[in-house]
């Protein structure tokens, strides 16, 4: 499973901590996630998207809070936010967050949003006066023609070449492969980072904007490093206690209740998500898997009212309706 992109960001995996959030969000949430935004801070955008902030909120004032990320560079808070839906098109009437990251000169935050759907033509020629900045804005305009084009002969090699880049943190490399139509995830080479495709690979050594790159891509949230860990992405932020990259994971919806392989112990407890992160004092990455599950249970609890509520409103109405015909 990956993150598909959508009109309105990537929203349309967007993970159940999010779409499920039927709590009301706390007095001035709004501005808040505006202000965290600004400040590229991930895991309070994450907590105030969990406590059912919406992703482009309609009480922060005149500013978006991912126009505020893209127009500070902030990459992965950017991702972040186009994963819990936020319209990566932006307000309309102003300049849309790709062309603020292209103006500010952001790179990463340009190839984000590139990967999420934004269309290059967004971008003046004034805005894209970087060799950089041109040249990704090139390849995301040839990105769906070179992944039709891209040869069959070469995916293995391309694949095995995204692989280790994903692993090394070499983003330019990886958003190069990407617009030309790499396999996402791909396990093959003899190198320290076998077994592990890209995504795999960039989560587990803590190279988050790669591991946002892929995501936006469409690489598989849920494909296992080699045995006998066959660590999720998921499990390998757990143990590594990499709380950006979980924040986008569990925005996605990657499986929190996946179990990996024995290398991690025979005991079935020692090997889902939770019990990596309590093992490892992953403290961070613990908080938001809990934070999620609450949110989740109360989501539970209130389709149960509403639907108990709409049970009864529709029997009071049937006998309402039964009364009716007994005195007509």
């Amino acid at each position: 499973m990956g993150v598909a992109a959508s009109a309105g960001g990537a929203g349309g995996a967007v993970g159940a901590m999010v779409a499920r959030s039927r709590v009301p969000p706390p007095p001035g949430s709004d501005e808040a996630l505006v202000r965290a935004s600004s400040d590229g801070d991930v895991v309070a955008c994450w907590s105030l998207l969990a406590a059912g902030t919406p992703a482009d909120p309609a009480g922060g004032g005149d500013a978006l809070p991912l126009a505020e990320a893209a127009a500070r560079g902030h990459a992965v808070t950017v991702a972040l936010l186009l994963i819990a839906g936020a319209d990566r098109r932006g307000a309309a009437g102003r300049l849309t967050p790709l062309a603020l990251a292209c103006a500010g000169r952001h790179v990463s935050t340009a190839r984000i949003l590139l990967l999420a759907g934004a269309d290059p033509a967004e971008v003046r020629a004034a805005d894209a006066g970087t060799a950089e900045i041109a040249s990704t804005l090139a390849q995301a305009s040839s990105m769906a023609a070179a992944r039709r084009a891209a040869p069959a002969a070469g995916a293995e090699a391309m694949g095995k070449a995204l692989a280790q880049a994903g692993w090394g943190g070499d983003e330019d490399t990886v958003f190069d492969l990407i617009c030309r139509g790499a396999p996402l995830d791909a396990r093959v080479g003899r190198a320290a980072w076998t077994g592990h495709p890209a995504a795999n690979g960039a989560a587990r050594n803590g190279h988050t904007t790669c591991l946002a790159l892929l995501m936006l891509a469409g690489a598989d949230l849920e494909s296992p490093c080699k045995k006998p860990w066959l660590a999720r992405p998921l499990h390998q932020v757990a143990f590594w206690a990499r709380d950006e990259a979980a924040a986008l994971l569990i925005a996605a919806g990657a499986d929190r209740s996946a179990v990996a392989g024995v290398g991690f112990g025979a005991e079935r407890e020692a090997r889902t998500v939770e019990g990596i992160a309590r093992s490892r004092g992953s403290g961070g990455v613990l908080a938001m898997l809990r934070t999620a599950q609450d949110v989740e249970r109360g989501a539970a609890v209130a389709v149960s009212e509403s639907e108990a509520a709409a049970a009864a409103a529709a029997a009071a109405a049937a006998a309402a309706a039964a009364r009716g015909r007994r005195h007509g």
